[in-house]
């Protein structure tokens, strides 16, 4: 098993109360807008009518409020500090070759340590709204990697995308299948007791609003395709394990 590597001290926590509901066996066609629909009335109307293209051509995505919106409400499923720790022990035992231990560290811990004052706490409106401002503009830059930086830096940190924050709330969805629905984790306040294949549907669905919210102008990169088998292979895990 490969040795842990702890995300750095933070005292980030949450007790900020989900916008979801923890969905039941329903799964439908894969949609980055679906997570949204049965908390219409909670929403409102307007951010459902969000399209899977993007914004039009020539604007900005964090110009859009209904995108906007649905930028601020995905970052507030992000899980806390303490939930990511545990999560990561958890997926640090998986063995897939979709899923670089040495990625994800690397990039959840510049998650923490570049938009930590965002997520961490109450994780306000304005803050996340910050965030998610932050990963527009990097949307909009091109995707092509600087060849003198080291690999693990094209996508995180300040050059953090929605594709890469799709792909931990994909990771974390798997790491939240090993678990038993006893397990620890769940009895925290934002998880709500909810079960592991519930908190997992959640997380299949933050992943969906990310490659949503990606800008789809640009050529698809290994971590837009890496995002979507992540996504396909999370819900194919979920049904499976609710069809057992």
């Amino acid at each position: 098993m490969p040795v842990q590597q702890p995300l750095p001290p933070s005292t980030h926590r949450s007790s900020r109360p989900t916008l979801f509901k923890r969905p039941g066996p329903t799964y439908d066609k894969t949609s980055f807008s679906a997570v949204f629909r049965e908390n219409q009335a909670q929403i409102g109307a307007h951010l459902l009518d969000v399209g899977d293209d993007g914004p039009a051509s020539g604007s900005h995505a964090y110009d859009d409020p209904a995108r906007m919106k649905l930028a601020v409400q995905t970052l507030q499923e992000f899980p806390t500090y303490e939930t990511c720790e545990r999560l990561i022990a958890s997926f640090l035992t998986l063995r897939d070759p979709w899923l670089s231990p040495k990625m994800i560290l690397h990039c959840l811990k510049s998650v923490w340590s570049t938009f930590g004052d965002s997520l961490g706490d109450s994780k306000a409106d304005r803050d996340l709204t910050h965030m998610a401002r932050e990963l527009f503009k990097n949307g909009e830059l091109p995707a092509c990697p600087d060849e003198s930086e080291p690999w693990v830096n094209w996508f995180g940190g300040s050059l953090l995308r929605w594709e890469m924050i799709g792909i931990l709330f994909a990771t974390f969805g798997f790491a939240t299948l090993i678990l038993q629905d006893w397990d620890p984790v769940f009895s925290l306040q934002e998880q709500g007791n909810s079960s592991r294949k519930s908190a997992a549907f959640r997380m299949k669905e933050c992943a969906n609003a990310c490659l949503g919210l990606r800008n789809a102008d640009h050529p698809t990169t290994d971590t837009v395709v890496c995002l979507f088998k992540n996504i396909w292979k999370l819900y194919s895990q979920i049904a499976g394990d609710e069809c057992e």
